[in-house]
């Protein structure tokens, strides 16, 4: 008797359906794509993908596996890297340490199946490591001429050098030497983040904000490839100086030529925050949970500062995602940008002295926190209570006027609590724009006349 057991076979092999799966997520548009499917997808359609033509494999285990290989990836590559690099660049720097042993490798952020996956590293030679993860996932990914070619894309994977240092005795005094407060994270690594701390500091930072406001650049690979070519020369730069400790000190010439390099690549880094203070108050003090340690370093326009670049990060994500009468595709966009409001209310928080007035915003931003942190371990009758017409979500998009697309003039009057006490600095106009002067003439005039009335 012949038996026909083998004949749906195909001759695919392991890295065949790993290269049809990276294809096919590819000309959906890689990470953003099957996040969406993942978070669109109704209960009962969880384990359906049999009965479902459009699904290839089921979203749940989808999810799990890239999230996994653009760890492993990441590992491979960069245990790789630092295995060749060549210790005796960085003898000055080193003595007697092994390179392996003070390269620093931190991912922060939240665990959710669908969040992103980015790495900060700090130490002498980490633009090697970089270099190589850009160029060997590019290479790795050539399945066709139409395919990602991008972490950034692919994987929500975005790679930070900058502005975490490791200091020695032999290098920390080229800082201390110009007067940079540092933060000290973590003794046993010699892990410093550099603190603005003086008024021409923090004006400068409202400079690099008012760049971020005006930024509408749209991220494509090719774009994405050029910033980081850039973010590496001046990786490379900071590297010849703080760690090869070359002696020719342009950037480490005062406080302000440091800040700004910092804050140069700050700005050219993929979906990064701009100043240090956004980086010390959200990276270190919420989610490495630091907040009490950074409480008696940082001060009143820190906090100021890291809330005014939130707004500005929530108004270009809420703005550039909302889709007019998509009710549900609002929604979901509405519970992903709260980690924005999440963060501005507490830099509001810091700055305001009575925080009666933000206790009601307060109290259901909190709701959906909650929700956008355990959604999938809530009961039925739980979820039906947020997303219901008139829920806790429909209650939250209309307290913060995310039922509409945002502009820097039609934000929630809560966050202009943020800047009352720094007029000096005319913060409040990255926030308001340039309309802010007409209508300061208009309130000039009308006060003229009260009190001619008088």
């Amino acid at each position: 008797m012949n038996s026909d057991k083998n004949k749906y076979c195909s001759n695919k092999t392991l890295l065949d359906i790993v290269n049809n799966i990276y294809k096919k997520n590819s000309n959906c548009g890689g990470w953003e794509c099957v996040t969406d499917k993942y978070n669109n997808r109704q209960a009962k359609d969880r384990y359906d993908y049999l009965n479902n033509s459009n699904k290839y494999v089921n979203e749940d285990n989808l999810i799990e596996f890239m999230g996994s290989t653009r760890k492993i990836f990441i590992d491979y590559i960069v245990k790789e890297v630092i295995n060749k690099i060549d210790n005796s660049k960085y003898k000055k720097f080193l003595k007697n340490n092994n390179l392996r042993d003070v390269i620093l490798m931190n991912a922060f952020g939240s665990v959710n199946p669908t969040s992103d996956y980015d790495v900060t590293f700090a130490g002498p030679g980490i633009y090697y490591i970089v270099s190589c993860l850009l160029k060997q996932f590019k290479n790795s990914m050539k399945i066709d001429k139409s395919i990602i070619t991008t972490m950034s894309k692919m994987f929500d994977s975005n790679f930070y050098v900058c502005p975490d240092l490791i200091l020695f005795n032999s290098n920390k005094i080229l800082l201390t030497d110009i007067n940079i407060k540092l933060f000290l994270v973590n003794m046993k690594k010699n892990h410093y983040v550099p603190v603005p701390c003086e008024d021409r500091h923090f004006n400068l930072e409202i400079e690099y904000l008012k760049k971020k406001r005006d930024s509408h650049e749209s991220l494509s690979d090719e774009v994405i490839e050029k910033k980081y070519s850039k973010l590496l020369e001046l990786s490379e730069d900071m590297d010849d100086e703080l760690y090869k400790m070359n002696g020719k000190n342009k950037i480490l010439k005062n406080d302000m030529s440091f800040i700004e390099h910092i804050l140069k690549m700050n700005s050219i880094s993929i979906e990064a925050y701009y100043t240090l203070s956004s980086i010390l108050v959200v990276v270190y003090g919420i989610q490495a949970k630091r907040d009490k340690d950074l409480e008696f370093i940082l001060k009143k326009e820190n906090y100021i500062i890291a809330g005014v670049e939130n707004i500005i990060d929530l108004v270009h994500h809420q703005s550039s995602s909302f889709k007019e009468g998509n009710y549900e595709n609002n929604n979901n966009l509405a519970i992903k940008v709260s980690k924005y409001i999440q963060r501005i209310f507490f830099c509001l928080n810091k700055v305001m002295d009575d925080t009666e007035k933000i206790k009601k915003y307060q109290k259901l931003l909190d709701k959906v926190v909650h929700y956008r942190s355990n959604s999938n371990s809530l009961t039925d009758e739980e979820k039906i209570s947020y997303i219901k017409q008139g829920g806790f979500i429909d209650k939250f998009i209309n307290m913060f006027n995310l039922d509409k697309q945002l502009t820097f003039d039609n934000m929630p009057d809560i966050f202009k609590l943020l800047t009352n006490d720094y007029k000096e600095a005319d913060i409040f106009n990255i926030v308001r724009k340039k309309k802010r002067k007409n209508s300061h003439k208009i309130k000039n005039k009308k006060y003229t006349r009260r009190n001619r009335n008088k």
